[in-house]
């Protein structure tokens, strides 16, 4: 049964299992296809196009770049909780997308896509595997990435790879800039309520989880810096006991 799924994934990994969509060209649309025929139990189907959108939305829509990773991969996921062939297929895209790392060839794209697969399927320890190769062969590709591996890492406590990365200034202005750009936008317009809890989230669990990481390294004076600038641009109580954890080296819950 096993040589089976490996065939019929070969197959669609190669394009050799055809479909037709109203509109072949239209990524959305093959990914809308692949959703129908997923809920409706056409679960080969549902693979082929997933792998197709994979493999070609970008080519007809750039600005699917956040879909294809996000929503799309999500449900893919989805399908693999099901259909066991599914799961082979990502796992070969992974299996690509970092051979196409170790190669050089787009390597910050295939990075990502090598992540968010793995990420997404539980199996953060090959991220980690994949960006300690990357940190002891090619260290400027893996400072790079570092933002992209960095979930991983942290998930699986691998701390002190990441004290080489962290360059505590540039990192907080960014979350900073962030937060205040929000904030500007909320003084000119009416914004949804998840805007606002976005900000934040955003900005309470990526300073904590910044200023606990320094601690973990033992850059304590740094953690302080990061903190009190932290504090001075929002001051709030639960924020404060974030803080206060984080530099105790606590991290903050996954947000």
């Amino acid at each position: 049964m096993r040589i089976i799924r490996i065939a019929f994934v070969a197959m669609c990994l190669s394009g050799l299992v055809g479909f037709s969509t109203p509109n072949r060209l239209d990524p959305s649309e093959v990914l809308r296809e692949a959703e129908r025929d997923h809920d409706e139990g056409r679960y080969p189907e549902a693979l082929e196009k997933h792998i197709w959108f994979f493999d070609n939305a970008l080519k007809y829509e750039s600005s699917l770049y956040g879909v294809r990773l996000s929503f799309a991969l999500g449900d893919w996921v989805l399908l693999a909780k099901k259909y066991p062939p599914a799961l082979e297929a990502l796992e070969e895209k992974a299996s690509e997308a970092e051979s196409k790392v170790r190669s050089g060839v787009e390597p910050y794209k295939s990075f990502n896509d090598f992540k968010s697969i793995y990420e997404d399927i539980g199996r953060e320890e090959k991220v980690v595997s994949l960006f300690s190769w990357l940190d002891k062969e090619e260290p400027d590709l893996a400072r790079k990435v570092y933002r992209l591996a960095r979930k991983s890492l942290v998930k699986e406590e691998r701390y002190k790879l990441c004290n080489g990365y962290i360059d505590p200034d540039k990192e907080f202005q960014a979350y900073l800039s962030n937060f205040r750009d929000l904030q500007a936008r909320e003084s000119k317009e009416v914004v949804p309520g998840r805007v606002k809890e976005f900000r934040y989230n955003y900005f309470s669990y990526h300073s904590s989880l910044l200023v606990a990481l320094l601690a973990k390294n033992g850059r304590y004076s740094e953690a302080n810096a990061i903190s009190e600038m932290a504090m001075k641009e929002w001051n709030d109580e639960a924020f404060r006991v974030k803080l206060e954890n984080a530099r105790k080296g606590i991290m903050p819950a996954p947000w």
